[in-house]
Formats: structure tokens, sequence, C-alpha cells
């Protein structure tokens, strides 16, 4: 009994988390309700109101050991990156030419609506930077700033 307990909270915390590769995604900070927006001048991504172009549209590739490629749909050769795979806290997520490298891989996992992104090669979160500033890594502090909300893109237009 407590084996089948044990196995139902340990499949409810990692639930599979599945993406649509023919789809473009928003991922939207849930402390401040922005969108992580592609940056082609620097690289660096940064967090701003969401909007209907290419730069706020992500698209995931699956990977054979289970973590996820985020690929920019503004530049699709960009992915979102680790530079170098640094280990450091405040290290900027930054988006670069996809190599397939472990600091280009993110362990994704769902947090009842929301999603936790944990870099492969660093096992540290992505997280919003203060209201309008860039993503960066951290070290994981199981906490509500490290929390995005991933959802399908929908453009909106407002007609008068």
């Amino acid at each position: 009994m407590k084996v089948a307990i044990l196995t139902l909270l340990l499949s409810a915390v990692f639930a599979q988390v599945t993406f649509d590769p023919t789809k473009d995604y928003n991922i939207r900070s849930v402390q401040y309700f922005r969108c992580v927006a592609f940056d082609s001048v620097n690289g660096i991504l940064s967090q701003q109101e969401c909007h209907n172009d290419n730069y706020f549209k992500w698209q995931f590739t699956s990977n054979a050991d289970g973590s996820w490629t985020i690929i920019s749909k503004a530049d699709t050769t960009q992915v979102w990156s680790i530079n170098g795979g640094n280990t450091r806290d405040a290290t900027p997520v930054l988006s670069i030419a996809n190599s397939g490298a472990d600091s280009q891989k993110w362990m994704i996992t769902r947090e009842g609506a929301n999603y936790r992104l944990v870099n492969k090669a660093t096992n540290k979160c992505a997280k919003p930077g203060a209201y309008g500033r860039f993503t960066w890594q951290y070290t994981c502090q199981n906490n509500t700033g490290e929390l995005f909300t991933i959802y399908e893109h929908q453009d909106v237009t407002i007609t008068p």
C-alpha cells in the first residue's frame, strides 16, 4: 500500500511533459507575467509584454534523454543555452546556435499549471530577472519565482 501511494505521488510530481513540435508556444513568467523574448542583438533572453511577433514564439523538440531543446521561432538556428555550461548563479540564459550540447537542453517539470525549466548541464533553474529584465539561471529554490506558464501561442487581432 505504501509503495502504491508513493508511486502515485511521484507520478503526479514528475508527470510526463509533452509539447507538439509543430506548434508555437509562449513562455511567460509566473512572477512578473511577462513573456520570454528572443533578442537578436545580444542573445540574452529578455522578459517583455507578450506580443504576436516571432520574437515571443518558441518551439520545443524532445531529446532522447527526456530533456527539451527550446528553439526560437524568430531564428530557428537559435536555442536556449547556458554559455559553455557555466554553473555560476546569475549567468544569463542566451539564445545561441544549436550544437546539441547539454547546456542547451532543459529538463522541464510540471508544477500544477506551471513549469520549472532546469538546465541539464548545470542543474540550475531558469528564472526571470526583475520586471522587464533578462532571464538568468539560479540554484533552484522551489518557489514561484522560477516558474513559467507555457501555452500554445494564439495570434490576437484587434479590429475597431
